[in-house]
């Protein structure tokens, strides 16, 4: 019976036999053996199974050697070439021993013959050869871990075997010695770990016979050098320790060293830590529990396999168990831009264990287990086996709480700068508008009585008041860019804000008989409206500073790796290249009252893009025109990133 009391699986089992009287007699025998439930798929020919190896999944081959397309050891050789990891039983009418003891060298699980086995011994052969080809799968797989492992480590590693002879040979240890893993193979270990005293110039102690004779750890005595394959002298501390077996026995030894040439190590090396090459899963461990945000191991199901001290003091006490997505329900989250509980598969988790996807930053609102209220950065990525099988993720939540209230305290802060940056514009126009209109009053009923100074200096007064309402004006739009929060990752289309800041500028595009040209523009995350005025400035700059041609401007976009770049160019006058960081200094004018504006309007550009977390830069000439250049960053979109719940 299986788990919970139900009956076990039926084992596949893909027989070859091309009699189908004696497949008949192999199914009966099985069927009537009582060893188990048996789903037979029968064919005749070796080419037919190996097709059918090929696209369906088998327990076990049953397999004769006199086929019509094949026979004798080519049979079982062909078919353990197609099918390395499904285990063969030969069934045949050959009692051939010499071919018997072939087939099992070569990889065969069993050797029977017709006539001489029954339905319960064929059973039993069956039931073995599936046992011992999962056995042997383990250990292939438990000893590509540990080879990956030792070529992978920073320190040289030697390992060898009872006689001292060299077994394995790790990347580092080459460089060491000079020695190729090809020529060390076989060598004593002494011949290619030639080392000796640095100070009395004698061979160093014969550590390897001790550790196979003692079987301990032990270390090399301080000043050792390792004299390498082409005779040059390198400084080395190591240490040695036997390779013990389940029952204890010594089955080999292992070297560990590494070159101290830069520095000398002032303590002891820790013997045991670099004999026994410390498991993937122990240093696992320490580097989980080093990190300082919290992290988590999920299966493929997406339940919880293990996580760090940090992911559980973020989440509280009692944490309830997650062994499935639907158990993400437990787990109390709001998306931190609208507030809407975050549902089980949308989690990073969930995306990574169901749909292979590595989600970066999801920012969101969560209710620890002992009551508490966390911003948290939640992010997941996937875990695949050599086959690209997904065999789980790996979380990583990072606790934001005060970099939220910060951000949140900023936001308030500029909403003050801003509505006391409008009061006192409110408070300056009212003087300002007071003035210009006496001025202009005095220019109307005593226009004609007025000499000529005066009147020059009347309308220097009115030229002045106006220029300050302009200036007013921009300072309290800088002012508003400042306060704005950039859209709060909306998406929103630079095309469309492109449209709005033409539309704002029809007047002064056909005044100049300007020609706007653009690329298709994306969509992008910020504000529609802060967009639209930096579109706006960089058009008006354009126009205003225009050479005697009709000005002709593009707006051009390229895709970075993880942001888009714009670039709006013109024909103008161009600006002088040992100036051109000067231009997005507030209240910068490059040329003076030649030009009219108040110096604000890059500025205003540069502080829209950094709210949206861009850059913006600018490339002239005197005469060449000019390009403005600005970037904004690409959403995060799921599934495009080649890293909680």
């Amino acid at each position: 019976m299986g788990q919970a009391g139900l009956p076990a699986p039926a084992m596949r089992i893909l027989l070859v036999e091309d009699s189908p009287s004696d497949a008949d007699l192999v199914q009966q025998a099985l069927q009537l053996s009582g060893a188990g439930r048996f789903d037979f798929t029968c064919v005749e020919r070796l080419q037919d199974a190996l097709a059918r190896l090929g696209n369906e999944s088998f327990d076990v081959l049953l397999l004769d050697l006199s086929l019509p397309d094949s026979s004798g050891a080519e049979t079982f050789r062909r078919a353990h070439s197609a099918a390395p990891l499904v285990p063969i039983v030969v069934l045949t009418g050959a009692n051939d021993e010499s071919l018997g003891l072939t087939a099992v060298q070569e990889g065969v699980q069993d050797y029977l013959v017709k006539g001489q086995a029954d339905g319960r011994q064929i059973a039993r052969a069956i039931r073995y050869a599936i046992e011992r080809k999962q056995a042997g799968e383990q250990l292939r797989q438990q000893e590509e871990w540990l080879r990956v492992t030792l070529a992978s480590i920073g320190d040289a590693v030697i390992a060898g075997d009872t006689h001292g002879r060299v077994n394995f040979l790790n990347p580092v240890a080459e460089s060491l010695t000079g020695w190729k893993a090809d020529e060390a193979l076989g060598q004593p270990i002494q011949r290619v770990f030639h080392i000796i005293n640095e100070l009395t110039r004698q061979p160093a102690d014969d550590l390897v016979s001790r550790v196979l004779s003692e079987k301990r750890v032990l270390s090399l005595a301080n000043h050792t050098a390792l004299l390498t394959k082409d005779g040059h002298e390198r400084p080395v501390e190591d240490s040695a320790a036997p390779i013990l077996a389940a029952a204890g026995q010594v089955v080999g030894v292992v070297v560990v060293f590494h070159c101290v040439a830069d520095k000398r190590l002032a303590q002891t090396v820790l013997a045991a830590a670099h004999a026994q090459a410390v498991s993937e899963k122990n240093r696992l461990d320490a580097v989980m529990e080093s990190l300082p945000v919290g992290v988590a191991i999920l299966d493929s199901e997406g339940g919880i396999v293990r996580s760090n001290k940090a992911f559980g003091k973020l989440w509280g006490k009692p944490r309830p168990q997650a062994q499935e997505v639907h158990d993400y329900a437990k787990f109390k989250a709001w998306w931190a831009d609208s507030g809407l509980p975050v549902q089980p598969e949308e989690w990073a988790s969930a995306q990574a264990v169901q749909q292979g996807r590595t989600v970066v930053g999801q920012l969101m609102r969560i209710e620890t287990f002992d009551g508490a209220q966390r911003f948290v950065q939640n992010s997941a990525a996937p875990i695949r086996d050599p086959g690209g099988e997904i065999v789980g993720c790996v979380v990583a939540i990072d606790d934001v709480t005060e970099l939220e209230r910060a951000e949140l305290e900023l936001r308030r802060s500029n909403e003050d700068l801003s509505q006391f940056a409008f009061a006192i514009s409110h408070d300056l126009r009212s003087p300002l508008n007071a003035v210009s209109s006496y001025a202009k009053q005095i220019a109307e009923e005593y226009g004609d009585k007025l000499g000529g100074e005066a009147g020059v200096y009347l309308s220097y007064l009115t030229s002045a008041t106006d220029r300050m309402r302009h200036f007013i004006s921009d300072l309290l739009a800088y002012s508003r860019v400042a306060g704005d929060s950039g859209g709060n990752g909306a998406q929103i289309s630079s095309d469309e804000a492109l449209r709005s800041a033409e539309l704002n500028l029809q007047g002064r595009i056909h005044e100049t008989r300007a020609v706007i040209t653009h690329d298709p523009l994306p969509d992008v995350v910020g504000s529609s409206t802060l967009l639209a005025q930096l579109f706006q400035n960089l058009l008006e700059n354009a126009m205003k500073f225009r050479g005697e041609k009709a000005p002709l401007i593009r707006v051009s976009v390229e895709r970075g790796d993880q942001e888009w770049v714009f670039c709006v160019s013109d024909n103008g006058i161009g600006i002088d290249p040992k100036r051109i960081e000067q231009v997005f200094l507030i209240f910068k004018r490059m040329h003076g009252d030649q030009y009219e504006g108040t110096g604000i309007g890059l500025a205003i550009c540069r502080k829209i893009v950094e709210r949206h977390g861009g850059r913006i830069w600018a490339e002239s000439g005197l005469g060449k025109g000019t390009r403005f250049y600005f970037t904004l960053p690409v959403r995060a979109v799921v599934g495009e990133q080649s890293s909680a719940l």
